[in-house]
C-alpha cells in the first residue's frame, strides 16, 4: 500500500480534502494530508464527534492493528475530544502518535458512573458561575466529551440518551440535578444545573477536567 493509500484509513483515493469515515468513531469525517518537506506525515480530522486532531502515519497503522481488539474506541474518542480543551494547548492542533496511542492499549471507556460525573462538571463549567445560563452543544461532542460508547452504525447517541434517561428518571423523585431546554437551537442539546446540582456534584476544583 503507497504513503498516500495509507495516509487515508477508509479510502482507495486521496485529494486535497474528501469526506471519508473518522478512523477513532467510524462517524463522517473530513480528511486532509499533512506534510512534511514533501513528504505525506499523517492526516488532519474533523469529526463531529471526536473534534479535529492530527493522526501522525505510525498512529494510524498502530489504530488499524490495535483497535477493537486492544483500543476501546469510546475511550479513544473521549480522550481527544476532552485533550482540545485543554488549556495547555495554547491554540495547538491535537497531535498523536504511535507512542500516545501505546498508552490507551486495555484501557477501559468511562464507566457509567463517571459517565454522568463529566455530564455534570461539564455542565457547571460551560455555566460558568452563571445560574441562568445554558450549556450547549451538539449530541456527539457530548457523547464523547461525556465518555458515551461510540454509536455502533448508528446515526444518533444511544450511550447519551440512556444516560439522560437516566436523569429523567430520577427527577421524579426530587433528585434532579439540571434542567434541559426542550427547544433546541440547531440540534443542540442545552441543560443547566439546579441548586442540588450545584452544591452537590460541582466540586470548586476539577471542573476543568472535562472540558468546554
Amino acid at each position: 500500500m503507497s504513503i498516500v493509500a495509507r495516509c487515508r484509513l477508509n479510502t482507495e483515493i486521496i485529494c486535497e480534502k474528501t469526506v471519508e469515515k473518522c478512523p477513532v468513531c467510524n462517524l463522517p469525517a473530513s480528511v486532509m494530508p499533512m506534510s512534511l518537506h514533501g513528504q505525506i506525515t499523517g492526516c488532519k480530522y474533523d469529526c463531529s464527534r471526536c473534534g479535529t486532531f492530527h493522526l501522525s502515519d505510525g498512529a494510524q497503522r498502530a489504530l488499524l492493528i490495535h483497535q477493537g481488539a486492544r483500543i476501546d474506541a469510546s475511550l479513544l474518542s473521549h480522550r481527544i475530544r476532552k485533550m482540545q480543551n485543554s488549556r495547555n494547548l495554547h491554540g495547538n492542533p491535537v497531535v498523536m502518535y504511535e507512542a500516545d496511542l501505546s498508552t490507551y492499549v486495555g484501557q477501559p471507556a468511562p464507566s457509567p458512573q463517571e459517565q454522568a460525573d463529566n455530564l455534570i462538571l461539564w455542565i457547571g463549567l460551560k455555566q460558568n458561575a452563571r445560574p441562568e445560563a445554558w450549556a450547549s452543544s451538539h449530541a456527539g461532542a457530548l457523547a464523547a466529551l461525556v465518555g458515551a460508547p461510540v454509536p455502533l452504525d448508528q446515526p444518533h447517541e444511544p450511550g447519551l440518551v440512556s444516560l439522560l434517561n437516566q436523569y429523567q428518571a430520577v427527577k421524579y423523585q426530587r433528585a434532579d440535578l439540571f434542567d434541559a431546554d426542550p427547544n433546541k437551537v440547531q440540534g443542540q442539546l442545552s441543560f443547566r444545573l439546579t441548586m442540588k446540582g450545584w452544591s452537590g456534584r460541582v466540586p470548586r476544583s476539577g471542573v476543568g477536567a472535562v472540558g468546554k
